[in-house]
């Protein structure tokens, strides 16, 4: 084992890569302690170099919600498209209709 300090990316690099070589490594053998040791000096460079922000929880539900909010203005932005290309082709139901139609598949469903 001729394991050293990660100092640069490129040291890195050179680290990872020799981890996937030695993925799989039996415990308590030679390559496995070696694999043990790169992917702790790995895992500080990593913290040093690249911290991740703790997250604040408030912002994180803010970030949740705007994005569910997208996602349902995008939800009706589409069943609004789709439901102008029906009345375009002339295929547009009345709210009697409607309703008739979604008070039968009530009555299928409650039947079941």
């Amino acid at each position: 084992m001729n394991t050293k300090p990660i100092r640069t990316d490129k040291d890195l690099t050179n680290a990872l890569l020799r981890i996937e070589q030695l993925w799989g490594a039996a415990s308590n053998s030679a390559e496995g302690d070696e694999l043990e040791v790169l992917a702790m000096l790995v895992e500080k460079y990593e913290e040093e170099h690249f911290p991740i922000p703790a997250s604040n929880p408030a912002e994180a539900i803010k970030f949740q919600k705007q994005r569910e909010s997208r996602e349902h203005e995008a939800f009706l932005q589409r069943k609004v498209d789709i439901a102008r290309a029906s009345i375009s082709a002339g295929e547009n139901l009345t709210h009697e209709e409607v309703e008739a139609e979604f008070s039968a598949k009530r009555l299928r469903v409650a039947e079941e």
